[in-house]
């Protein structure tokens, strides 16, 4: 993807580091005590932050289980078409 010439640039590598930072911070403080967490990214771009916050997440609490799935919607036409995630995961009971 080329970014046109005219583009301005909102955050630097490290302003977006430091909101990865305090959401993957806030995500894990809202499921404290929870040993497992799904985090959900809307296709496409949305499934890569949430790859990135899971990452985050992870290195910050290795015993919590994260699991990262896509979800695919018609952005369009959303109700033209069904919803649905990536993988086959089970959402019952966990955050």
């Amino acid at each position: 993807m080329q970014v046109p010439a005219t583009a301005n640039k909102i955050l630097d590598r490290e302003k977006i580091r430091l909101k990865l930072e305090r959401m993957a911070f806030r995500a894990l403080e809202l499921a404290y005590g929870d040993k497992e967490l799904v985090v959900i990214g809307i296709e496409s771009g949305g499934f890569i932050l949430a790859k990135s916050l899971a990452a985050v997440m992870q290195a910050h609490d290795a015993q919590k289980k994260i699991e990262v799935t896509s979800l695919y919607i018609n952005k369009r036409e959303p109700l033209s078409e069904e919803i649905r995630l990536g993988t086959n995961i089970v959402l019952n009971g966990k955050v």
